[in-house]
């Protein structure tokens, strides 16, 4: 009886460091800068944008670690089906966005205009915002480095140390919003789709692209603890996967309800950063920004550190360069383009997301039928048709007005064009047909 609470309590306390771990790493910039706009936006509504956000967000992020787990951990076996070529660009291009070309930077320039930027405007002058800002960039990619430097216990790391101080710092803002609410939650745009905004908005947080990456980690970490067996390993990972993803679900809709609440408050054209720093000050009054600082710091940092790792991996395996001296390189450049500032790093985003969003999305569904799908003409077919219509969708967003009238009205008459998933329908049609002539000409699982 001994020997089997003794082996209850390992898989709690396992499941537990490894779920935290996860929640750190998913819960960053983006997932910080988002949810109070949302609210913002939404007003009276913001349950059914949250709704929306929850889908887009928690929702896939679930679907794809387990995705992942049915794979094993292998990226080789998500991807499976696919030509060379186009997984290494698949995979080579959401490894340096979520990489050092846009996540991690954002990071660290989220650290220092939530943490730091309103203590430098009130002392220093111009210069010394700037200097203040690099110098503390510096200081947030030099601690990085310290915990990627030696990767093998990294999980272990982050949920152990850092975690359980950003799960506190985050509760004490979000319940003093809760219990001690700024206003009703009211106002909001009335002549938006607020459930496709909520499902936008969780596009940004891009962590459906991270889940191959996050997923690979968390299925060795749980093998390295000893569940390599299908079925523990299976069930250990997807525990850990659904325990992390509650607790970001319950973050998330705490930040929602306090930006839906501050609308009386706070101007509607506040920016992203500037409306978290307002929220804190109003709900803690000057403390506010000390424990919001506290809290972005850590969420980012934790995020960061996750983010350089399997990055490296992935690119020292590809390119056969040590992963150490990648990791270097990461940090550096995230720390160059860190420098332009967290509006101009998101505004980068948006087309390269409405292109890679879409394909995770479609190899996430993909893989939770691998087993029974006839041949990979399916999986081709669908990522062909999604691919085609989200980069048709990613120039119409960026010169729509520069092209003929005919493309943009062909563009908004896709099904589902209002909700963001125009994408969907040519998926499915695509791989269907896709798969079905292939079936009559014989083809069949490599």
């Amino acid at each position: 009886m001994l020997f089997k609470e003794t082996v209850m309590d390992k898989r709690i306390g396992d499941i537990l460091v490894v779920s935290f771990a996860l929640f750190a790493m998913y819960f960053g910039a983006g997932n910080l800068i988002f949810p109070p706009t949302l609210g913002s936006v939404s007003g009276s509504q913001w349950m059914l944008g949250f709704f929306g956000f929850l889908l887009s967000e928690v929702g896939l992020t679930i679907c794809g670690l387990i995705a992942i787990t049915l794979t094993e951990g292998s990226a080789d076996k998500f991807s499976e089906g696919l030509p060379r070529w186009l997984v290494v660009f698949i995979f080579s291009a959401i490894s340096l966005i979520i990489g050092p070309l846009y996540a991690i930077p954002r990071t660290a320039a989220t650290t220092f205009e939530i943490a730091f930027l309103p203590v430098a405007q009130t002392s220093f002058g111009a210069t010394g915002v700037m200097m203040t800002g690099v110098i503390t960039k510096i200081l947030f990619f030099a601690i990085t480095l310290i915990f990627v430097i030696t990767p093998s216990n990294i999980i272990d790391k982050i949920g152990k140390l850092l975690t359980p101080f950003l799960l506190v710092a985050l509760t004490f803002l979000i319940l003093k919003g809760v219990f001690f609410p700024l206003g009703q939650a009211a106002g909001g745009k009335s002549d938006m789709n607020i459930f496709a905004f909520g499902l936008q908005q969780g596009y940004q947080t891009m962590d459906a692209l991270a889940t191959v990456l996050f997923g690979v980690m968390l299925v060795n970490t749980m093998k390295e603890k000893g569940y390599s067996s299908g079925k523990s390993l299976f069930r250990m990972s997807a525990v850990a996967s659904i325990v992390a993803c509650l607790g970001l679900a319950l973050v998330y809709g705490g930040l929602t309800y306090l930006g839906a609440t501050a609308n009386s408050v706070i101007p509607a054209n506040a920016e992203r950063t500037t409306r978290l720093v307002l929220l804190a000050e109003q709900l803690w009054g000057p403390i506010g920004g000390v424990i919001l600082g506290f809290s972005v710091a850590l969420a980012c940092l934790t995020t960061a550190i996750g983010l350089v790792v399997p990055f490296a991996d992935y690119f020292s395996k590809l390119l056969k360069v040590p992963s150490k001296v990648l990791a270097v390189v990461a940090v550096v450049l995230s720390f160059l383009i860190s420098l332009k500032g967290v509006e101009d790093i998101i505004k980068f985003a948006g087309p390269v997301l409405e292109i890679l969003y879409p394909i995770m999305v479609v190899l996430i569904f993909m893989a939770f039928f691998r087993n029974i799908v006839p041949n990979f003409w399916f999986k081709r077919g669908a990522v062909i048709g999604t691919v085609v219509v989200s980069v048709a969708l990613a120039i119409f967003s960026v010169v729509g007005n520069s092209l003929p009238t005919w493309f943009g009205s062909l563009i908004k008459s896709l099904p589902l064009y209002n909700l963001g998933f125009a994408w969907l329908v040519p998926a499915v049609v695509c791989g269907l047909g896709a798969g079905f002539i292939g079936m009559a000409c014989g083809a069949k699982k490599e």
